[in-house]
């Protein structure tokens, strides 16, 4: 399994971001305050994070960290990937007008977010927290004593 590609339309800074990666390990390069963690960030909330957001302390600090300030009310995220040569297309949106659906290599279209969450699980073959600890471990963390 790979990330084939990463799109948004806004998502916290970014604005129109569209990023290829090929199988294998890819670097992403820049200056401070770029936008390197949050194309981070916009990848694992894409892949993990809940179009159902409520008054919970963590759904705030997604929309106080994420939402376009000051007055975006939307942000999304589209991963392309790839399992055995097909691709998945897996789409969300959060805000105001929340959206959900994966695309499948037969070009089925699924919107349930049960369904779409248990064939993630087959995808990506772990959960988040082994993607959350190992491919997406932030620098604050490793630092950690």
């Amino acid at each position: 399994m790979y990330i084939k590609k990463y799109n948004c339309n806004r998502f916290a800074g970014l604005k129109d971001k569209s990023l290829e990666f090929e199988n294998g390990i890819n670097v992403i390069l820049g200056p401070n305050e770029s936008g390197k963690s949050t194309i981070i960030e916009g990848i694992y909330n894409t892949l993990f994070k809940t179009t159902n957001l409520t008054n919970r302390n963590l759904d705030k600090d997604f929309r106080n960290r994420y939402m376009p300030k000051p007055n975006g009310d939307s942000i999304d995220g589209q991963l392309t990937i790839v399992v055995d040569n097909k691709e998945y297309i897996l789409k969300k949106e959060w805000g105001t007008s929340k959206g959900l659906q994966l695309i499948t290599p037969h070009r089925d279209l699924i919107k349930s977010e049960d369904k779409i969450d248990e064939m993630l699980n087959e995808i990506l073959g772990f959960g988040e927290g082994t993607y959350n600890s190992i491919v997406f471990a932030k620098q604050r963390e490793i630092k950690k004593p």
